[in-house]
C-alpha cells in the first residue's frame, strides 16, 4: 500500500516552468505560474486535491500550431488508488478567457481506461472562441465577418 500523502497547502506565486521530455523532447513552458493547493487523505488509498491554478503564458513545443495561451483552472478531485478511478468533482477550466465547466468520472487508469465525463461552456462569443484557432487556421477565416454566440454541453462516454 502506498504512503497516504496530504498537506494543507501549498503555494507559488508568479513561478515558471519549463519540462523537457527526455525521451521525445518535447517541452512545455509555464510562465508567471500561480497556484494554491491542498492535498488530503481521508482513507487508505484516497486523495483529495483542490485548488486553483493560473498561467500567464503556456507555451507547448510540441504543437507549434497552437498560439500561447493563458489558463486558469479552478479544480476538485478525488483519486481512488484502489479502484483506479479519478472522480472530477468540479473543474472550471479557462482557456484564453473561455471558460468551461468539466465533471465526471475515469476509470480502470491499470487496465483499460473508461470515462463518463460532461463538458459545458458559458456562453462565448464566437470571436473569441475562434482565437483559440492556430494561426494557420485563422488566415482561412480572414476575410469572414464571424458574430453570435456559442455555448454547449457534451457528454463524453469512452
Amino acid at each position: 500500500m502506498a504512503a497516504a500523502i496530504a498537506f494543507d497547502g501549498i503555494e507559488i506565486h508568479n513561478g515558471t516552468v519549463h519540462f523537457t521530455d527526455d525521451s521525445t523532447e518535447r517541452q512545455v513552458n509555464a510562465v508567471g505560474m500561480s497556484l494554491s493547493t491542498s492535498v488530503a487523505n481521508p482513507g487508505p488509498g484516497i486523495f483529495h486535491a483542490q485548488g486553483k491554478l493560473a498561467i500567464d503564458t503556456v507555451l507547448l513545443s510540441f504543437m507549434q500550431n497552437i498560439p500561447p495561451m493563458n489558463v486558469a483552472l479552478d479544480y476538485d478531485a478525488s483519486y481512488n488508488m484502489n479502484q483506479g478511478s479519478l472522480v472530477l468533482e468540479k473543474i472550471d477550466l479557462g482557456l484564453n478567457g473561455v471558460l468551461f465547466e468539466i465533471t465526471g468520472k475515469l476509470s480502470n487508469f491499470t487496465q483499460s481506461l473508461a470515462a463518463d465525463v460532461r463538458v459545458k461552456s458559458d456562453k462565448v462569443r464566437a470571436a473569441d472562441l475562434i482565437k483559440l484557432l492556430p494561426p494557420d487556421k485563422l488566415s482561412v477565416l480572414a476575410d469572414f465577418s464571424v458574430n453570435g454566440d456559442f455555448a454547449f454541453e457534451a457528454s463524453i462516454l469512452y
